[in-house]
């Protein structure tokens, strides 16, 4: 049995993102398995009493009294966030070594985003005494990818930020990847020399989809996009095309699910500014919708003609995992991790990354082939339940984790 302990600040009562799904997919998987997972986060104020979930143990760090003096001082010079999160890694990295003197476990594994991980990658390389068990930074989506498409504006807490992620996946023991296309952009953007293990999410549905995609009936014609209005997520691209493909099919309308972010020219709602961008007489054809619980949110992908991911990059997206298990064709940009869950013309189509003319492009061939939606559905499903099955997934990291070990 393996016993390994995941660092995970966006725990209850936190809203969750793609690295709490991810982490609570794979201690999951790992219980089916006979291991055991420990996941490490922080004493959110208004955390109730936990949840319990067979195989994982919880673990809350909290700051000392004298971290919560400097941290309140903090805030008031606008520093906070950064005094927190140092203070919370050396906690991570205080409770990690106890657990792993006690032999409750055996590896580590951080995110890249906000240097969960940092104080111990940091105490690890300077002191031999820390070097008890083997740690894994795992990339997810760095922040210095995210400034870079999103528009790096100068802000000076930002601008450490980064600097900080930067230094603490320059400098870990060891890396991994769920996509080919992220450690590529991680080598590149960074100069970085360790290997990066290719990890990819284990995953499958909460709920069991149906055998077979249902038919789309012939009046239907919906397009869904799922994700954050946010620059990054491609989104300015597709309300582009949508201006053009409405004109041209009288019939298709879009839905865009998601949270509203401040990535929009000049720092304003993208929302807003995605519904300024739109064609006159639109708005009643391009629906924006909020954030919605995932069992309702996973009835939309089936109700969908095809769904649309058109991100300028994108790590390897839980939102085309979903749509493709529920058995929806896909159009998702060539270079990114979600070209890597696509077969051209067999589960999707592809476009080039931030091409207006080629999103359309693809998203009218994909309109011209409706007679093979209902077949290409089936076999995005059986594609995922092959390359992605996440029992061999998990045995796959359980042996890469089993080689650091010796």
């Amino acid at each position: 049995m393996l016993r390994i302990a995941f660092c995970c600040l966006e725990w209850e009562p936190v809203a969750g993102g793609g690295i709490r799904t991810y982490v609570e997919n794979v201690t999951r998987f790992l219980t089916a398995l006979g291991h055991e997972s420990h996941v490490i986060t922080y004493a959110h104020k208004g955390a109730g009493p936990d949840r319990e979930r067979p195989g994982v143990r919880l673990h809350r760090v909290r700051l000392t009294w004298l971290q919560k003096q400097v941290y309140r001082a903090a805030l008031l010079f606008g520093l906070g966030d950064i005094v927190f999160r140092t203070f919370y890694s050396l906690q991570v990295a205080r409770k990690i070594r106890k657990l792993a003197m006690s032999g409750a476990i055996d590896v580590v594994e951080s995110p890249d985003y906000a240097a969960e991980g940092l104080a111990l990658t940091w105490l690890q390389r300077h002191f031999r005494s820390w070097r008890l068990l083997p740690h894994v930074v795992m990339l997810h989506t760095p922040t210095f990818v995210l400034n870079e498409i999103n528009g790096r504006r100068f802000r000076p807490i930002g601008w450490v930020h980064e600097k900080i992620e930067n230094w603490n996946i320059r400098h870990a023991p060891h890396l991994s990847a769920p996509s080919r296309a992220l450690a590529r952009r991680v080598r590149d953007g960074l100069g970085v020399t360790t290997p990066i293990h290719h990890d990819p999410y284990p995953f499958s549905l909460d709920t069991d989809p149906a055998t077979a995609p249902p038919m789309v009936p012939p009046d239907a014609t919906t397009l869904l996009y799922v994700g954050r209005m946010e620059y990054r997520k491609g989104v300015t691209f597709l309300i582009d095309a949508l201006n053009t493909l409405c004109a041209r099919h009288p019939g298709l309308r879009a839905e865009l699910i998601g949270g509203d972010t401040t990535t929009a020219p000049g720092g304003g709602s993208m929302r807003r500014h995605l519904q300024r961008r739109l064609a006159s007489g639109l708005l009643d054809r391009v629906r924006f919708v909020d954030r919605m619980p995932r069992p309702e949110l996973l009835a939309r992908y089936r109700t969908a003609a095809f769904c649309v991911f058109p991100s300028v990059f994108e790590n390897f997206a839980n939102t085309c995992l979903e749509a493709v298990a529920s058995g929806r064709v896909v159009v998702v940009p060539r270079d990114s991790g979600m070209a890597e869950i696509v077969q051209e013309g067999v589960t999707g189509f592809l476009f080039e990354n931030a091409s207006v003319a080629d999103l359309v492009r693809a998203i009218e061939l994909c309109l011209a082939q409706r007679n093979r939606w209902h077949a290409m559905g089936r076999a995005g499903q059986d594609s995922l339940a092959r390359e992605l099955e996440p029992m061999r997934l998990v045995t796959a990291k359980l042996e890469h984790y089993a080689t650091l070990r010796a």
